[in-house]
């Protein structure tokens, strides 16, 4: 057997190991119900401990509340403002937006929260586009990405260096 076709039956072996201590069970159409959110993100977030920062705990929480979402719809909610092409708690033009990811709130995340300076720069607050098929979920201009990188490399954003980190879908990734 090659090497290629053994790392594949391996990775079918983990998913069907996987799905089978998940404890699914068939809906009324015949789907799976309570299948695990396995983020589709580049890097899969890590457990949430007090040791996490604010930041990356806060868009776990969201990636998590997104994964739910194209679980159900099978795509991920698409950026409402196309004209500004990120969603944030405060726009450009300085709209306030609580739900300022189009379906997540209440029945995917309780709120979506907002970055801990707490304060309406546009350039301080959590931004999210998508296309639906893909998506970007930033922490934009964070005055911890110096200790987060050191931490979590692999979540600084490959366009903006140490100016933004997050998560997002690999075709998204130079957004």
């Amino acid at each position: 057997m090659s090497l290629r076709v053994s790392k594949v039956c391996l990775f079918a072996t983990i998913l069907l190991i996987g799905f089978i201590a998940s404890g699914c069970d068939l809906d009324s159409r015949g789907g799976y119900n309570s299948s695990p959110i396995i983020p589709t993100t580049t890097v899969i977030p890590l457990p949430v401990d007090s040791s996490t920062p604010q930041r990356v705990a806060d868009l776990t929480e969201i990636v998590i509340a997104l994964e739910k979402y194209k679980r159900d719809n099978r795509s991920y909610p698409i950026t409402f403002n196309t004209a500004e092409e990120w969603d944030r708690f405060v726009s450009a033009s300085g709209d306030v937006n609580e739900k300022w990811i189009s379906g997540l709130v209440p029945k995917y995340i309780d709120a979506l929260p907002r970055d801990p300076r707490m304060n309406n720069n546009v350039k301080h607050q959590y931004a999210y586009r998508s296309n639906g098929a893909n998506y970007k979920l930033l922490a934009v201009y964070p005055d911890d990405c110096k200790e987060v990188a050191k931490r979590y490399p692999e979540l600084v954003d490959p366009k903006r260096s140490c100016t933004a980190y997050g998560f997002w879908t690999r075709n998204a990734a130079h957004w």
